[in-house]
């Protein structure tokens, strides 16, 4: 149940919280950090999102877009990727739209060099 009568305000930025312990980091801290409008933060998107509404946690709300941008790769800086070595979220890029920071797969990197 969100606390929210309906969504938060503006945009706004959230995050995935961990409900348990993993070998990452221990439970109530930040998988995923995101920005967001509207129902963002509780639709499906290339990041699982939490069964237990409960640990969607809005960090900040009735932002700007780029205000929401802004807090969004601050967070992520703050937190850091699992994908290269700096913490504990799974975001894969450095946020802040676009894919900016993304670290390309094999097969990414071998199907572009094939369509260059």
């Amino acid at each position: 149940m969100s606390i929210y009568s309906k969504y938060p305000l503006g945009y706004y930025v959230y995050a995935y919280i961990r409900n348990k312990d993993s070998n990452i980091a221990p439970a109530g801290t930040p998988y995923y950090i995101g920005k967001g409008k509207g129902s963002r933060a509780w639709n499906e998107h290339q990041i699982t999102v939490p069964s237990d509404k409960n640990c969607i946690v809005i960090m900040e709300q009735n932002l700007t877009d780029t205000g929401a941008l802004a807090l969004e790769r601050r967070y992520i800086l703050w937190y850091g990727r699992v994908d290269i070595g700096t913490g504990i979220l799974r975001n894969l890029t450095d946020g802040g739209d676009g894919s900016s920071g993304a670290k390309p797969t094999i097969d990414t990197i071998k199907r572009r060099s094939i369509a260059n």
